[in-house]
């Protein structure tokens, strides 16, 4: 069965895998040749590290939620604060706990 949806676009699922021709949001970089047409439609826009000119990262959305860009928040912004989390470097996984009680 064929992805349905436009290359570039966020989805979100009730499961707890990744479906066949998609990436999980997790700020990873990708090479940009083998990743040709998703670098065309992001660019560098979530690229915060520039210093390898042959990848390009893709959104990093572990505990965030997604909001549109408007007037307050441009594309690849992030805003907020992290409150009681620990580890959410570029080596952040599974075992990542946030505290958000008072």
């Amino acid at each position: 069965m064929p992805v349905q949806g436009n290359l570039g676009e966020i989805s979100i699922f009730a499961f707890n895998f990744v479906s066949r021709d998609y990436i999980i949001c997790d700020g990873r970089r990708l090479d940009k040749t083998q990743y040709q047409k998703l670098y065309t439609v992001l660019g560098d826009a979530f690229t915060y590290d520039t210093s390898d000119q042959s990848t390009f990262a893709i959104p990093d959305l572990r505990d965030r939620f997604i909001k549109h860009p408007g007037t307050d928040i441009r594309l690849g912004e992030q805003k907020g604060v992290d409150r009681g989390c620990a580890n959410h470097g570029p080596n952040a996984g599974a075992q990542s706990r946030c505290n958000f009680g008072g």
